[in-house]
Parts: structure tokens; sequence; C-alpha cells
């Protein structure tokens, strides 16, 4: 084994991931009362909802005990067949149904694209319905938004209740590094997002065609995400910190195995040549140490030399897992089991995504498209 590629293959695992920028609430808004603090804004909060109804009244009542209440908060009912609208409305939002996708829609762009068109306020918070807020999360978004505009993405960090969620380590760390914001030196705008929370103007939304524009991608958030970079619109990737968490796949191990299936090839198309690189790197570097160990542990080599390689890289692994979520300590002691699941599912993704070219999600199989992105019409 090449200890040039163990080394510099670790050190790009660092480059890669140095440090996560995270989403946070401005002091006027730690230091007010609940009563100080409470106002409402003008901002629609549009969460596409396809069989939510057990997520959803985790996220309405995270929403409705905040500092700042949204002028309109829709929940857009894809096709449910669970109770999820009658769930949301109990919960004070406004339900709005969408109709079955046009030919060459994604489900969730067409929810998105119904959820937005039904609303009028000047800024728009995309959600997912399994994301929970913080008390200041939403006042946190808006002042993050009018900081910076453009788009804003958070990446809410990860809770976790079950050990086969721990699978989501490799693939939670292999997209933020993929992204790029939490590079030792981060572009100033990143040239993808993540989906479950997004902020955007109105205006901007239109002007990049929304998420019609990328009608036909599995991806969506991360093919959006690029369209705002190519148009001039600054893209802003963060952690979510305290304010922002989610369970990814809280339905099972098939959930995640589907889920990180349509995501994981097309994801990694749109990633640059030099940072895949560096993931490639990284990734064959913490395979190196295991096979150092194993042969180690089976009298051939440095028994000294691959422990070190291989608590070098469950630290870094539990280094970074720290910044994205709650990831259990062993998730990085274990590394790699959640190293040969990563492997595995990239491997399934592969063979969906670019062999079969079809993928299937939340109930749909949905044929893919050759492109990260369409045109408007």
């Amino acid at each position: 084994m090449d200890p040039l590629l163990l080394v510099v293959g670790w050190f790009a695992g660092i480059a890669l991931l140095w440090r996560v920028p995270v989403l946070r609430a401005s002091a006027a808004t730690e230091d007010s009362s609940p009563a100080e603090a409470s106002r409402s804004a003008e901002v629609a909060v549009v969460i596409p909802a396809r069989n939510e109804a057990a997520n959803l009244p985790v996220l309405l009542r995270s929403i409705a005990a905040g500092d700042v209440v949204p002028s309109e908060l829709v929940v857009v009912d894809d096709g449910s067949t669970d109770g999820t609208a009658a769930v949301a409305a109990a919960h004070g939002a406004r339900v709005v149904s969408a109709p079955p996708p046009p030919p060459g829609w994604v489900g969730k762009s067409w929810a998105c694209t119904v959820g937005a068109s039904s609303t009028g306020a000047e800024r728009l918070v995309f959600l997912d319905a399994d994301v929970t807020l913080a008390s200041s999360a939403l006042r946190a978004l808006c002042e993050e938004h009018d900081r910076v505009g453009g788009l804003v993405s958070v990446q809410p960090a990860h809770r976790l209740e079950r050990p086969d969620e721990s699978l989501s380590a490799f693939p939670a760390v292999v997209s933020m590094m993929g992204v790029g914001a939490a590079a030792i030196r981060p572009p100033r705008s990143v040239p993808a997002a993540f989906g479950p929370c997004m902020v955007t103007w109105r205006r901007d939304y239109d002007a990049v065609g929304g998420h019609r524009a990328v009608r036909g991608e599995l991806v969506e958030d991360v093919a959006l995400g690029r369209r705002y970079h190519r148009s001039g619109h600054a893209v802003q990737v963060l952690g979510g910190g305290d304010l922002l968490t989610f369970r990814m796949y809280p339905a099972g191990l098939g959930q995640l195995v589907e889920g990180w299936s349509k995501n994981m090839a097309t994801g990694a198309s749109a990633v640059p040549v030099h940072r895949s690189l560096g993931v490639a790197l990284w990734i064959a570097s913490a395979l190196i140490a295991v096979i150092l160990l194993a042969r180690a542990l089976a009298g051939d080599g440095s028994l000294l030399v691959a422990s070190l390689a291989y608590a070098a890289h469950a630290w870094q692994l539990r280094r970074s897992l720290a910044q994205l979520g709650a990831f259990p300590l062993a998730a990085s002691l274990l590394y790699p089991l959640a190293l040969a699941g990563f492997l595995a599912l990239f491997a399934r993704s592969i063979v969906w995504t670019h062999v079969l070219r079809r993928a299937t999600w939340r109930g749909r199989t949905v044929e893919l498209r050759p492109s990260i992105e369409v045109g408007t019409p």
C-alpha cells in the first residue's frame, strides 16, 4: 500500500471538510424574551409533502412555537394516501392539493412549483416535512438571507434514533465535501444546494425559472443551486447547527437505501473534477487504513503503524460528523461498516441512475434524463 496515498488522502479529507458554516441566531434574538421576539414576517413557507402525516406535526408545531410567524404557511399534499392533508390542516397550515405531475416532471419539483404559485409573499422558504426548527430558526434564516441574498440553503443537523441510520455517515460527509462550502478555502458561492431548507426572494426564483427549470431532475436541489449560481445569484450553504435538525430517513433501512441510491451518483456528477478527486483520495485512504489494520492483525505488517492510520481516520470522521449532527461515536470507531455501506450504496446508485436510468422514491418510479438541468420553456 502506498503510504503517500494514505497521507495525501487523509489531508484531502481535512481540506474538503474543514469547518461547516452554521446558521446562527442573532445576538438580539438570543437576548429577547419570547414575548418581545414574537412578530410576523412577510415570508411564505412552502412544505412539499407526500405521505408525511407522521412528520408534519413536529415541523408545524416547531413553526408555530417560533419567534417569527410566517405570513403564509402552505403544505402541498402531493398525492398522499396517509391523511397528510388532514394532519396539516389540523396544525394550522393551508393545504394545497397538487394534481398528478405533468409528463416530464418529478414529484417534488412539481409540488414546490404548485406551492410557490399559491403564495404571494416576496420571500419563499421551502422546507422538507422531516425538518424541525428551533424557536429562532425562521428569524435567523430571514436575517441570513437579508445579508447575502440569492439562495440560502441549510442542511439540517442529523438526528439519529436507530443504529442503521449511521449508514448515512459517509454519504453525509461526502455530500458536504462535494458542495465545497466547508472546505478550508470555500468559494464565495457554491454551485449546488441542499433541498431540506432553501430561502430565496420570489423575484430571483422566478428569474432563474424556479423548480420548473429543473422539473425533470431527481436531485432537484443540486440542479436548482447550480442554476442560481450560473445566473449570477449567490448560493450560500450552511449547516443547521442547533437551529434546524432532521431525521433524514426515519422510515427504516429500505427508505435509506432508496433515498441515497437516488441521490448519490446524480449528485456526484455535479461536483467539480478537482473536488471529486479529493473525495476519491480520502475514501481510498480510509480504505487503505482498514486493509493495513486487517493485514497487521493477521501478522503482515506493523500493528502500530496500522493502528495509527486507522485511529487517524476514525478521529477525522468523528470530527467531521460532529459538525453534521448527532452521529454516535460507534459510527466513527467502527467506520469500516459505514464505509462498506457507502460503497455498496454508491454502486447501487450508479446502476440505477446511469445504467437503468430510473429510480424509485416514495412509490413513484422516475425515468431519468441525461442532463443535470433543463432550460425554461
